[in-house]
């Protein structure tokens, strides 16, 4: 048996048990293909014998990759290159081919190993505009987002958190997140308690602080952070996010300001009516008590005076409500007993034909 003969029989030896697809070419043709090559382009083993190997590579990628192919046909071997493959039925295969110089029937040749990866380009492509999705989200949303690394310092920031804090990412990569919120205060350091907390595994959510900007300008945030990726033993990196709730702060400080100022204005309302039901009460005694009155107006003054002391418990009860608003009482242990004496006899004078008996 002829060296050649020996060379073809090894080559056809090693195209049977690969996984990958094999092909000999000699004088730009495909001379010899495993199945695993065809049925990647969907041909019979016969049907891709002696077919041009330019044939079934994909137009643009041929122009692309003219110097690589050149070389194939120069007899100069390149390295592993990808390129693109037309199937028979017209469908685009992503391969990578690995080319060796080889002898065939005592000729040169060149073996090349074609892995068929279009599965992986499908996945990486799939990945790549998964990213730029979230590339473009992360730079179009609204909310202000900070990468930081595990000690706290900013390593990336969206076109929002430069918005919010009126710099430039620039000026905010490479400094402490702790730069841009309250200064620590005794037992509690806001930026390193955050960071803390995810890297105990925690996510803060919803936490409203101050926040410095430029021009040291005060911005409240309602901030949220977890771990983003994480390492062997704990994150490896932290987002941060803000929210910028500084008018709706404004509109809360206005509206407690108002109400103080009405709560103020009822207390001094309730303060003036009360002497106003006392003076009014005082009178009516005393015209009861210093004058003869015929029974038509001493019922009248009766009626008008259970009125006005109805109207001064109601009064009373309204300015207790309101100092219960500002500040709740302090807890003290008391006796019930004389509150309800004084409710008895205050009951007693306004419903004289009623008798109450607390026990």
């Amino acid at each position: 048996m002829s060296d050649a003969t020996q060379d073809t029989q090894w080559i056809q030896k090693v195209m049977d048990v690969v996984h990958d697809g094999m092909i000999v070419i000699q004088d730009e043709d495909i001379v010899m293909a495993n199945e695993v090559f065809s049925d990647m382009l969907g041909y019979s083993n016969d049907e891709i014998i002696d077919i041009a190997f330019d044939d079934i590579v994909e137009p643009q990628s041929r122009r692309r990759e003219s110097e690589v192919f050149e070389k194939l046909r120069s007899g100069t071997i390149p390295s592993q290159f990808p390129t693109r493959f037309i199937s028979k039925h017209g469908q685009i295969v992503h391969v990578e081919i690995k080319p060796t110089a080889v002898t065939f029937d005592g000729d040169p040749a060149i073996l090349a190993c074609v892995r068929n990866v279009s599965t992986q380009v499908a996945l990486e492509t799939t990945v790549t505009e998964l990213e730029n999705r979230f590339a473009t989200l992360y730079d179009m949303s609204p909310i202000a987002y900070f990468m930081l690394s595990r000690n706290g310092t900013i390593e990336q920031v969206n076109a929002a958190a430069e918005e919010l804090l009126g710099l430039e990412a620039e000026e905010l990569i490479g400094n402490p997140i702790s730069q841009y919120l309250p200064e620590p205060k005794p037992g509690y350091d806001p930026a390193a308690e955050i960071v803390r907390e995810v890297l105990r595994g925690k996510s803060v959510k919803g936490l409203e602080m101050e926040m410095l900007g430029g021009n040291n300008k005060t911005i409240w945030i309602s901030a949220s952070s977890r771990a983003l990726d994480s390492g062997p033993d704990r994150p490896v990196s932290i987002g941060f996010t803000a929210i910028d709730i500084t008018r709706r702060r404004t509109m809360e400080q206005k509206l407690r300001a108002e109400s103080e100022r009405a709560n103020l204005y009822m207390e001094v309302m309730a303060s003036d009516l009360n002497m106003t039901n006392q003076n009014a009460l005082f009178a009516l005694e005393d015209l009861s008590i210093s004058m003869e009155l015929p029974e038509r107006l001493r019922i009248l003054l009766s009626e008008t005076s259970w009125s006005l002391r109805n109207a001064a418990r109601m009064i009373a009860n309204m300015g207790v409500l309101i100092s219960l608003d500002h500040q709740p009482p302090v807890k003290t242990q008391t006796k019930l007993l004389p509150h309800f004496k004084k409710a008895i006899r205050e009951a007693t004078r306004d419903f004289e034909w009623k008798t109450l008996d607390v026990k």
